[in-house]
């Protein structure tokens, strides 16, 4: 019996291990071995990683690339200036937006991503460093408020499937997808309730 629970015991504390390192390297070959590049809505707008210079001819000649939302803000390092030129070269419109993975978004920010998604000549690609959170949060936002999914369906974009994993620090971007949400709908309900005592008088 001791035995039995001894064996019990070191199952679960291997499980416990391995998980979390199987998780890690299921995160990492997202995010750089396949650029975590995806569709969001076809011939629309598309997410993946940072993307260099071939990556973006390749999306400019394949899918008619006409703008990048750069999540990551403009940066004096190598990566900033091959994306900024390339883009250029091309005649795409390179669109800087910083935010943070580990800081939830105000509603003025809110506000204005979502202006960028209805101005942004598309195709559009958006993209952070791993296109895993900040992405993830972007790409929620967009299909719920541009393409009008359901929320569910919006806020898959924000799984493992993509790298996204929704705790610590980077739950801030589930917390900022949940606020615009709850914001929406009481504006909605709000809007509802007018439209009824209006059609009543």
């Amino acid at each position: 019996m001791i035995k039995s629970k001894k064996i019990t015991r070191r199952f679960v504390i291997g499980i416990l291990v391995t998980c979390p390192i199987l998780i890690g390297i299921f995160c990492f070959t997202v995010t750089t071995c396949t650029q975590n590049f995806h569709v969001l809505v076809p011939e629309e707008v598309y997410r993946s990683a940072q993307p260099n210079s071939v990556f973006i001819k390749y999306m400019w000649k394949e899918h008619c690339l006409k703008s990048i939302l750069n999540l990551r803000g403009k940066n004096d390092t190598p990566w900033y200036e091959e994306e900024k030129n390339t883009a250029k070269n091309l005649g795409i419109e390179l669109i800087d937006f910083p935010i943070s993975a580990t800081k939830e978004l105000n509603k003025k920010e809110i506000k204005q991503l979502i202006s960028i998604f209805h101005k942004a000549p598309k195709p559009l690609l958006i993209h952070c460093k791993s296109g895993a959170d900040r992405t993830g949060l972007a790409s929620a936002l967009y299909l719920y408020f541009i393409s009008k999914y359901p929320e569910q369906k919006a806020r898959s974009q924000l799984s493992l499937l993509y790298g996204h994993i929704a705790f610590l620090n980077t739950r801030a971007m589930d917390k900022t997808f949940e606020k615009s949400i709850k914001k929406h709908l009481k504006i909605t309900n709000q809007h509802k309730i007018n439209n009824y005592k209006t059609s009543i008088k």
